[in-house]
């Protein structure tokens, strides 16, 4: 029987926070608990920052695929830029198409 050996297994590092800050970023953007409100909105009222949900989730996207792009050999980061990407153009298409009504 033959053994199968990975050869270019990738490996946790910093691209791996790529993947991570995508998935917050989604969870502040779109995920609601019982309300009417992200949960990045909750979080952030907590802590007296008001309105800016949208401004942190962008930010948190971009910095995903800046850390996908410069780290691509980690575990996680071409799938974390990918996410951002997509979401990305996910939330502006929905944009340009809400005001085009």
């Amino acid at each position: 029987m033959k053994k199968f050996e990975i050869y270019n297994a990738k490996k946790l590092g910093v691209g791996s926070l790529s993947l991570v800050l995508s998935i917050i970023g989604i969870m502040f953007s779109f995920t609601y608990l019982g309300g009417d409100r992200p949960i990045g909105a909750i979080i952030l009222n907590s802590i007296h920052i008001y309105g800016l949900t949208s401004f942190v989730s962008l930010v948190l996207f971009i910095t995903s695929i800046l850390i996908g792009n410069r780290y691509k050999n980690d575990l996680g980061a071409k799938q974390g830029k990918f996410l951002s990407i997509f979401i990305i153009l996910l939330i502006a298409s929905l944009t340009i198409l809400s005001l085009m009504k």
